[in-house]
């Protein structure tokens, strides 16, 4: 970051390195190497990390399982159940120094002037005009050509898409400078057409800005829910948000707030954790992302998939995809991704609706429903959700944009859109539509819809008004353009070091035995196994692509960063006769994204061996917890070590397996690990939270699977609990 602009930003870094913010409960040793357990010091009698003595994770000293400091679980402190967020009480511990870091909400002078200048639009504002506002097309399906005859209100590079010449199939170039150019093109077609009003461009910046080529790409958010650090990941949103701002791309769908139960899904590595305070704590991602903004190195923020994406159930995904070219396909089916939520209305807002109540707090910009369904509903069409709760309930004054074509989906076809299905769902409450490539459809039956009265005028005003007010609120009428001056920031050295700092205190020591950590600079290393020398194994999906990378990933390896500082103290790594061993596996399936990585029963690749004299340690990366029991159990690995994607930075990785500058591991598993996933999930709750419907179980304990409360002593099916973390 510019030094002029952050003057507080080395300070804050150094104060981040230094500081444990934990909401997990502790529990006791179980290695054979008297290791310590990572607990925090927060002198409670209880035995969660928060301050408080009730025994949940809110650190407000009641015991409803959220942060306020009242006996509700709404998350505000008023005691009115509506979740305003009026205290500062909520689970995060540096709110106090955010309060007038949010959106403008209009309530002061700036609102009225924003008010006006809506209001003056809307009046000289065109149906046609008004319609394109709500419609997101992608740069796979239109052209700056395009702009003059449909003026859409937001353009989105999805998957794979990248700056081209060439059409769908050419070659992509990912470098910053044609991204900038790219989106700097279709800025300028949207300022010359029609009512001259800037796009929004939206990408998918959901670890880093990684669909960049040389851009920091940090620890997906299942790395990041494992540091309990809020205030590293601030500022992990404030570097993620330069670096887009460079490139022309003013809004991100990030972050995912989804509270993942069940480690099958094979979006699991997208979320912060199992428990909704953990997911709450991580919504400072977006004071990082947002900022004020009004500041041209900001950007807009997206909390999704609203709301109970990571809540569905095994079996229930309706995903039916046709894979290769005719004749010779084969349809890809899935287990759980877009599935269905099936429990109480209670444990639904208890477990998954928890986090919103503080992104909205934040003054989030945007807010992306889920594919998924609640109790068979789906949640793209429901006004319930969309139009009471978020927008009337919860206050949200943001506008809501659909997912990738996610409503062509209501009627059960999800190729063809149908009419009833864009009526449904801009009743229900969705303002703007991301449609990949049908958009010339959608705007037809939109407007047919509204001059045959199935969707109201002031419908379509509600919502291009909470578009333009998000605009304006941005100052993207003044800066609409891409931002040169923070070009030379992308992969620079503060940035890295940022990351490199979330790597390392993301990591969790799952085994310790023998002393053997932290290891000697002066020993011989062999270093094996499929991910020791591999940026895309460390960076997973959504990485210069969808599913896999499209290009090489630049970045540090974990074997380059090791032989560098090997090199520098004394050591080396060699092919055979070492006295350790470093052995760097993956998933076995190393790099995935949704449906894709729907897994009954995710493992590891088994990759590399260990011959070393001293025995090795195990680094494992992945985005969820996997059956590593085997690993666990082999007398000749003497520490295991959970990576996840730790992204761009393999440095971290070494950092703290030598205790360079005397660092640990800090990190505590945001999720339950299981000794395999087969059958049901298990997840931690808080067993003294909010009983809604007085059954005598906390509402958080009510959806599926089984559940524990007592982190000493977690079913017998558990390997490691949640919370768990251990240090040398």
């Amino acid at each position: 970051m510019k030094l002029g602009k952050q003057p507080c930003f080395i300070l804050i870094a150094l104060m981040s390195m230094l500081a444990t913010v934990a909401v997990a409960v502790g529990c006791s040793d179980n290695s054979s190497g008297g290791d310590k357990q990572n607990t925090s010091s927060d002198g409670d009698s209880d035995s969660d990390s928060d301050g408080d003595s009730d025994g949940d994770s809110s650190g407000d000293g009641d015991s409803d399982g959220d942060s306020d400091g009242d006996s509700d679980s709404d998350g505000d402190s008023d005691g009115d159940g509506d979740g305003d967020g009026d205290s500062d009480g909520d689970a995060d511990t540096e709110l106090d120094t955010e309060k007038d870091t949010g959106v403008d909400t209009g309530e002061d002078t700036e609102g009225d002037i924003i008010k006006g200048k809506v209001d003056e639009l809307l009046d000289s504002m065109s149906l046609a005009q008004k319609i394109g506002q709500m419609t997101q097309a992608s740069v796979g399906g239109a052209t700056t050509a395009d702009m003059a005859t449909f003026m859409f209100g937001s353009i989105l590079a999805g998957g794979g898409d990248g700056p081209s010449s060439g059409g769908f199939a050419a070659v992509r170039n990912y470098d910053a400078q044609s991204w900038a150019d790219f989106t700097d093109s279709y800025q300028e077609a949207a300022l010359n057409a029609g009512a001259k009003i800037p796009i929004l461009f939206g990408i998918d910046a959901v670890h880093g800005h990684a669909k960049v080529e040389g851009a920091t790409i940090i620890p997906h958010n299942i790395g990041l829910g494992a540091t309990r650090n809020p205030t590293l990941i601030r500022e992990l949103g404030a570097m993620t948000a330069e670096e887009m701002a460079a490139t022309g791309c003013h809004w991100t769908f990030a972050p995912t707030l989804a509270v993942a139960r069940d480690e099958r899904w094979g979006r699991t590595y997208e979320s912060f954790g199992e428990d909704p305070d953990l997911s709450t704590l991580m919504t400072s991602f977006i004071s990082g992302l947002q900022g004020n903004l009004a500041d041209t190195a900001t950007v807009l923020a997206t909390a999704k998939h609203f709301v109970g994406d990571g809540g569905a159930m095994w079996g229930t995904s309706p995903v039916e995809v046709e894979q290769g070219i005719p004749p010779n396909t084969t349809i890809l089916r899935g287990d759980i991704d877009q599935g269905d939520a099936v429990m109480s209305e209670e444990a639904f807002r208890a477990i998954h609706l928890k986090p919103y109540y503080d992104a909205i707090w934040r003054h989030v910009g945007s807010v992306m429903p889920s594919y998924s369904s609640f109790n068979g509903e789906k949640m793209h069409g429901s006004r319930y959700w969309i139009t009471d709760v978020l927008k009337g309930e919860l206050g949200f004054d943001g506008f809501v944009i659909s997912d990738w074509d996610a409503f062509f989906h209501l009627d059960g076809d999800r190729d063809e859109l149908q009419y009833s299905e864009v009526v449904s769902t801009v009743n229900a409450g969705i303002d703007m539509f991301m449609v990949a490539y049908g958009y010339e459809d959608f705007i037809a039956f939109l407007t047919t819809a509204v001059n045959d009265g199935d969707v109201s005028m002031d419908r379509i005003n509600d919502a291009v008004r909470r578009i333009l007010t998000v605009k304006l609120r941005m100052h993207l009428f003044d800066n609409p353009y891409s931002q040169s001056n923070y070009v030379s920031d992308i992969y620079g050295d503060e940035h890295r070091l940022l990351a490199r700092q979330a790597v390392r205190e993301s990591l969790v020591l799952l085994k310790h035995e023998d002393g053997f950590l932290p290891l000697s600079a002066d020993d011989t290393v062999c270093v094996t196994g499929s991910g020791a020398n591999s940026v895309e194994a460390q960076s997973g999906g959504w990485t210069l692509g969808w599913t896999s990378p499209s290009v090489a990933v630049p970045g540090e390896t974990i074997l380059e960063a090791l032989t560098d500082y090997l090199s520098q103290n004394g050591g080396s790594v060699v092919d055979a006769g070492c006295t350790v061993g470093i052995r760097v596996v993956t998933e076995s399936t190393p790099t995935y994204a949704e449906y894709y990585g729907d897994e009954a029963n995710p493992t590891h690749d088994d990759s590399g061996g260990c011959d070393a004299s001293r025995g090795c340690v195990v680094v494992v990366l992945g985005g969820r917890p996997m059956d590593i029991e085997g690993l666990v159990d082999d007398a000749q690995n003497k520490a295991v070590v959970m990576g996840w994607y730790p992204g761009s930075e393999g440095g971290g990785i070494v950092d703290v397996l030598y205790g360079v500058d005397g660092a640990n591991f800090k990190g505590q598993l945001p999720m339950t690990w299981k000794k395999d996933s087969v059958d049901t999930p298990v997840n931690f709750c808080d067993g003294n939270a909010k009983d809604a419907d007085g059954n005598d179980v906390a509402d958080e304990c009510e959806d599926a699977g089984d559940h524990y409360s007592d982190i000493a002593n977690p079913p017998t099916s558990v390997l490691f609990p949640y919370g768990f973390g251990l240090s040398f």
